[in-house]
């Protein structure tokens, strides 16, 4: 049961950890966007 509990929290510690890099990738590329679509609009002006 011991070992269980370990596993358990190992897991959920990397499925803590994967969320956040695909937030962080997610906020990149959100910027990314942002700035493509800024750059577009001062082109376009």
């Amino acid at each position: 049961m011991k070992k269980l509990k370990t596993n358990l929290s190992q897991l959920i510690e990397q499925n803590k950890n994967e969320i956040l890099n695909n937030k962080n990738e997610m906020n990149r590329i959100e910027a990314k966007i942002d700035n493509k679509y800024t750059s577009t609009k001062k082109e376009n002006a």
